[in-house]
C-alpha cells in the first residue's frame, strides 16, 4: 500500500481522484481510471469546484483542471507554503497555508487573510463563512468573504479538524 497524500470525490460521486506523489490520478465511480496528470510538486490537497478540479502541490502551485479530461486551465503560484486544500459546497477553493487560508478563484486570482499555526479550515455552508484551527489550540471564525474575524476560542489542545452542521 502506498501513501495517498490527499483525494476528492466529486459531489456527484462519480469521480474519485488522488494524489500519489506528484501523480493526479482520476477515476470514474466504477473503480475505472479516467486520466492521470503528472505535476511539478508532491500534491498536497485537491478539490472538484463546478466543473474543475483544483490541486495544491508542495510547490505552492494552484493548477484548475477541466475535471472531465484533466487539461489545465488556470495556475496560480502562491507566495507562502501550503500545507492543504479545502472547497466550501459552493465551489470556492482556498488553501491552508503557513501564513494562513488564501482563498483562490479560477481566474487567478488569490486573497490570503493572516492566522499563525493554522492546521485545518472549513468554509461553512457557503463561501462567506470560515472556520479556522491552529495548533495551539485555537479555533478562530471569520468572515469568508471579508477576512473579518468573528471571535476566537482557547480549546486547550491542538484542533486537527473542523467541520460545519447545517446550523453553523
Amino acid at each position: 500500500m502506498r501513501d495517498v497524500y490527499s483525494f476528492a470525490l466529486s459531489s456527484d460521486g462519480m469521480q474519485l481522484a488522488v494524489g500519489d506523489g506528484p501523480e493526479l490520478l482520476v477515476y470514474r465511480g466504477d473503480g475505472q481510471p479516467v486520466y492521470k496528470v503528472f505535476c511539478d510538486g508532491i500534491l498536497l490537497g485537491m478539490a472538484f469546484v463546478g466543473d474543475t478540479l483544483a490541486t495544491v502541490d508542495s510547490e505552492g502551485r494552484v493548477v484548475f483542471h477541466r475535471a472531465a479530461d484533466g487539461r489545465k486551465l488556470e495556475e496560480v503560484q502562491l507566495d507562502s507554503t501550503p500545507l492543504g486544500a479545502f472547497a466550501s459546497p459552493d465551489g470556492a477553493f482556498a488553501v491552508i497555508t503557513t501564513q494562513g487560508p488564501v482563498l483562490v478563484e479560477p481566474n487567478g486570482q488569490a486573497g490570503g487573510y493572516p492566522l499563525q499555526d493554522l492546521v485545518c479550515a472549513s468554509f461553512g455552508p457557503d463561501r462567506t463563512s470560515l472556520g479556522l484551527g491552529t495548533s495551539t489550540g485555537h479555533f478562530v471564525a471569520m468572515d469568508g468573504m471579508s477576512g473579518a474575524a468573528w471571535g476566537s476560542l482557547p480549546v486547550g489542545m491542538p484542533i486537527i479538524d473542523v467541520k460545519w452542521n447545517h446550523q453553523g
